[in-house]
């Protein structure tokens, strides 16, 4: 018994300095802490991109940002994408809806308070859900619910939406990967379109043709790709004489066995 409350112990406390190492990584990743040229080119070549990809909408776009894989870094993407839009002087909010693994406060460094799932259930007022950092609105993702799904699925969702892109030019969305569970799929009703975010060398093309079948069977309007740990990215701004990053750590999401991830933003 000794031993195995001895081997718990080491157990967590590796897990704690895993996560810490994930957090550090990612957090590096955000543009307001990096002034590396290709980074922050690549997000700017994506808000135009994004822009160009709904003419017809006049009126807030609601953006979904998810991947088919784990470790593909849809969240730093959603986080960059709602700081990159920011900067145009356009209303951006960004909703943390990974009820399961939300992330979008620790790589922030904003209090989780009241946030999604709260004010679904109608525990909080939206407006005290709401907390600013760098130009832009987040709705943190709250209290862990037990049925994050059905929440995200609710008619209090698509209302909250709704009324949520009176006030914004753009909302971006952060969900869990469309491919390892439903959660995504449940709040496509409210959303103008989505990014589908894919990693170079770790998206397996079966998982984006699954996830795109998925996508499309819901009637989901698929706005475009963005590409992370792009080799013709690094190789572009490296013969220029750019400087490039990399990082690497192991973290375990959604308990799928843990990798070794290399990601540099690319579009």
């Amino acid at each position: 018994m000794a031993i195995k409350k001895r081997w718990a112990k080491r157990k967590i406390k590796r897990d704690q300095q895993k996560k810490a190492e994930y957090v550090k990584a990612n957090s590096t990743r955000i543009i307001n802490n990096t002034d590396d040229f290709a980074t922050l080119e690549s997000y700017r070549a994506a808000r135009t991109n994004i822009m160009f990809s709904l003419p017809d909408e006049k009126a807030c776009k609601k953006l979904i940002i998810t991947s088919a894989m784990q470790g593909d870094g849809k969240t730093t993407v959603a986080i960059n994408l709602a700081l990159i839009f920011a900067k145009t002087n356009l209303k951006v909010l960004l909703i943390d809806a990974d009820l399961r693994l939300p992330m979008v406060h620790t790589y922030l460094n904003v209090k989780n308070g009241f946030g999604l799932s709260d004010v679904l259930v109608g525990r909080a007022d939206v407006k005290d859900a709401i907390v600013q950092t760098s130009g832009v609105d987040i709705i943190t993702a709250g209290h862990i619910p037990q049925n994050p799904a059905e929440l995200l699925a609710s008619d209090a969702m698509t209302t909250l939406v709704n009324e949520l892109s009176v006030n914004y030019d753009y909302i971006f969305i952060d969900t869990p990967p469309v491919g390892i569970l439903v959660d995504a799929m449940e709040i496509l009703k409210p959303a103008s379109g989505v990014i589908l975010v894919v990693r170079q060398k770790n998206t397996l093309h079966r998982a984006v043709h699954s996830a795109i079948v998925a996508l499309e069977f819901a009637k989901a309007k698929i706005c475009g790709f963005i590409l992370n740990d792009s080799d013709l990215i690094k190789y572009h701004y490296k013969k220029r004489k750019y400087s490039t990053y990399q990082y690497h750590y192991n973290y375990n999401y959604y308990g799928n066995p843990k990798q070794n991830i290399r990601q540099h933003p690319g579009v």
